[in-house]
């Protein structure tokens, strides 16, 4: 079966844009909210994985070695589905991610 991989490349400082309520505010995490609209918008798989260090483009190179992480250490929010919906999770949310790399990727399984 094959399948697209989107990945959201962006800094762990990343927020939500726009009007939040008052309890969104004290959880305006970017990746929390994209993980929580795939599941409720029926992405076959979604991951989010926060790196031990990196740099996004243009950016310096930082390392996570203490309790308060760098604001530009990198973190990626990967999800899995047919290349459709992904677009249309990337129309639906543009406004979101737009300063940020997103990229697709066509995929094959190889065990299924």
């Amino acid at each position: 079966m094959d399948s697209t991989l989107l990945r959201i490349y962006m800094p762990i400082r990343a927020k939500r844009k726009g009007k939040l309520t008052f309890w969104q505010k004290f959880s305006p995490s970017l990746s929390g909210f994209l993980l929580k609209e795939a599941k409720a918008s029926g992405i076959e798989q979604a991951i989010y994985q926060r790196s031990a260090g990196g740099y996004l483009k243009n950016k310096k190179l930082v390392f996570d070695l203490s309790e308060m992480p760098p604001s530009d250490l990198p973190e990626v929010v990967e999800l899995i589905d047919k290349e459709d919906r992904l677009r249309e999770f990337i129309a639906k949310f543009k406004s979101q991610i737009t300063d940020f790399r997103v990229v697709i990727f066509k995929t094959s399984e190889v065990v299924n």
